[in-house]
């Protein structure tokens, strides 16, 4: 078949030949593939040692990276003050607060919920001693040194002193000098070497401190254990792509506990199972906070 000639003015020649070009860098072999997804910025509360935060949270982030098709990079912040600040200024897209920093960042800057462990849903305090004192309840520890962790945390500050308000301890009145450790392990370490008498703080760590340490489990002791509350939660920025979170979300709910390797992921954060978080998980916290709050203000 013999096709028609057609003439084409010079502008049509032009705009076609432009078509063409375009067409063939969108479609052709040279063209590049831009990624589909930023690099997410994962802050972790600095509640342990940067160490131990890499190992605990490296394989799970390899595990979600790899099934939420996401980059990541870990961000640990010096405090519990900067991860709040850090995500305030949306240089965190994905962080693991405590109740008491995610509250905060809901309130000021519409964090989102994601996910909790099984065991944020009912978590605990231990007020710990060393077992070669004599200290072997709260009413023991009256006049003693005793040492929280970060002022921001819930289960190392601000739960525990909820609890001692009900016993209508008063720890400023009550010991003899109260410090703040800046993280559970130190508790710990704050303890075992005499550097306080009493501390409180995340029951997990303590079990998993005293648990690779037999020296540690050896001198040290639990004298009180606080009634469970809601804690730590994964959470987003409110303008964080929603199909990146929902691929976030599912990657945590597909790791499974019968999996050998999947177990080895959740093992490391003392997890079995994730689940779908809301801020109405947090509901009674926040009470305990506004109350907290009331107390130090008619205090001051």
């Amino acid at each position: 078949m013999v096709l028609a000639k057609m003439r084409l003015s010079n502008g049509l020649k032009a705009l076609l030949s432009f078509i063409v070009v375009i067409f063939v860098v969108a479609c052709g072999p040279m063209a590049s593939k831009e990624p589909t997804t930023k690099t997410i910025n994962v802050g972790l509360l600095p509640d342990r040692s940067p160490a131990e935060l890499r190992k605990q949270y490296t394989p799970l982030f390899d595990y979600i990276s790899k099934e939420a098709d996401v980059p990541y990079q870990l961000v640990i912040p010096q405090n519990y003050q900067e991860l709040v600040l850090l995500f305030e200024k949306g240089a965190v897209d994905l962080a693991f607060f405590g109740g008491y920093t995610f509250v905060k960042a809901n309130e000021n800057h519409g964090a989102v919920p994601i996910v909790m462990r099984d065991i944020d849903r009912s978590f605990l305090s231990v007020v710990i001693t060393r077992k070669d004192t004599k200290l072997n309840n709260l009413t023991d520890l009256e006049g003693q040194s005793f040492t929280f962790g970060s002022d921001l945390s819930t289960s190392g500050h601000l739960m525990p002193r909820y609890y001692f308000s009900k016993l209508n301890i008063i720890p400023e009145q009550y010991f003899s000098e109260v410090k703040f450790s800046q993280a559970h392990d130190k508790t710990v370490e704050h303890v075992y070497e005499g550097k306080a008498k009493a501390g409180v703080l995340n029951a997990n760590v303590y079990q998993r401190m005293t648990q690779s340490n037999p020296e540690m489990e050896a001198a040290l002791k639990v004298i009180w254990q606080s009634p469970p509350y809601p804690d730590y939660v994964w959470a987003a920025q409110s303008d964080l792509d929603k199909q990146v979170v929902d691929s976030l979300l599912g990657a945590f709910l597909s790791l499974d506990y019968n999996s050998a390797k999947e177990a080895k992921i959740l093992d490391l954060i003392n997890a079995e199972v994730f689940y779908p978080a809301t801020t109405g998980d947090f509901s009674e916290l926040k009470k305990a906070i506004t109350l907290m709050n009331q107390a130090q203000g008619a205090s001051h």
